[in-house]
């Protein structure tokens, strides 16, 4: 498990378990000056990459926020890959979630609309230099569908705080496949603090989910 020691703090720290019970915790990045905030690690040939979003100094990310990538052998230490490996500094590129698949990067993240929206966009990328964007983008967009209540329980002042919450947002996916389905998780409301966890459900792989975005033929890296 990864996170930072605070928020937009420049260190990002492994955590590591045998039994789930006991924990040892170690420094796995540090970038000195700069502002980590969300990260995310796939497996990619015989090493591993992560992704860590950055959103000071201004001089290095550019429009905050901004992606860089990093890279490791053993889970446990990192470095950091040149400065051309990122995405993106010219706008807003927030909460990636990172995956491998058959040569490409798939990489999840959160855009900002002129209209104070946010929505997942996804590209990809078999360097980590050129990216592909898909022509499907947004993924996802904030409607009423993220107040469905799964919970038959929930007391009636949480399903009243849900009903009259402001929606403009959907954020931090993270995702797995489970059981032949895509379990996907994200948060929604007001991207102000007041938040709010859901789940949704592509009926089929991840590898189908991610190859789908991507027409063949490809298009233009952005």
């Amino acid at each position: 498990v990864y996170g930072v020691e605070r928020w937009g703090g420049d260190r990002i720290f492994v955590f590591r378990s045998d039994d789930l019970e006991s924990w040892r915790s170690q420094v796995a990045l540090e970038t000195p000056g700069w502002g980590i905030y969300n990260s995310s690690v796939c497996k990619a040939g015989d090493g591993y990459v992560m992704a860590v979003e950055v959103g000071e100094p201004p001089e290095v990310v550019g429009v905050r926020f901004t992606i860089f990538f990093a890279e490791s052998r053993d889970l446990l230490s990192w470095r950091m890959l040149p400065p051309d490996r990122v995405y993106s500094r010219d706008r807003y590129t927030a909460c990636p979630v990172l995956r491998y698949l058959d040569g490409w990067f798939y990489m999840i993240y959160l855009e900002a609309y002129p209209e104070w929206h946010f929505a997942p966009h996804i590209v990809r990328s078999k360097d980590l230099k050129e990216w592909e964007p898909s022509p499907f983008n947004p993924i996802m967009w904030p409607s009423e569908e993220d107040k469905r209540i799964a919970n038959p329980s929930l007391p009636p002042q949480l399903r009243e705080r849900i009903a009259g919450a402001v929606d403009i947002n959907n954020s931090d996916v993270d995702l797995c496949e489970y059981r032949g389905r895509t379990v996907i998780y994200y948060s929604w409301g007001d991207q102000r603090g007041t938040e709010f966890l859901a789940e949704a459900v592509y009926e089929g792989s991840l590898e189908s989910f991610l190859k789908g975005f991507f027409p063949e033929g490809g298009g233009k890296g952005r």
